[in-house]
Order: C-alpha cells, then structure tokens, then sequence
C-alpha cells in the first residue's frame, strides 16, 4: 500500500470541493490547490479528474509566471 497527499481544489464548473492524490512531496499533507508548493502543483499536471458533484472532467495546466533576471 501506497502513501499518498492530497491536493483539494474547487471544481471550475460547479464550485464542489475535490481532491487529488499525489506521490509528489513527503506523501502525507494536505494542500489548498492555491497554496501547495511548485513541485506538488507540477506533479498534477498530467492528471484529470472529474468533480463528484457535476461530473466535469477537470485537467490540470501548469501557468508560470515571467520574472526577470538580472545579469
């Protein structure tokens, strides 16, 4: 048996609260989707789920945001 975290997430279409299982991170913490670190949101990016609420199926992109580097 696995050890799993879970990520928790609003659905887009209904507002219904979901979660996801990730392997990603020390595999026992819950995130808020908004507040979970990078290498956790990363590992969502090739999963898709579907609200239990509404039945959307919900996929996962992965937007960062451009920064400037100084040379």
């Amino acid at each position: 048996m696995g050890c799993f975290g879970e990520v928790y997430f609003r659905c887009p279409k209904c507002g219904e609260l979901v979660s996801q299982q990730t392997k990603a991170g020390d595999c026992v913490s819950t995130y808020q989707l908004e507040e979970a670190p990078p290498e956790i949101v990363a590992a969502l990016v090739h999963d898709a789920v579907y609200c239990t609420e509404c039945d959307y199926l919900i996929h996962f992109t992965l937007i960062t945001k451009p920064q400037a580097i100084a040379y």
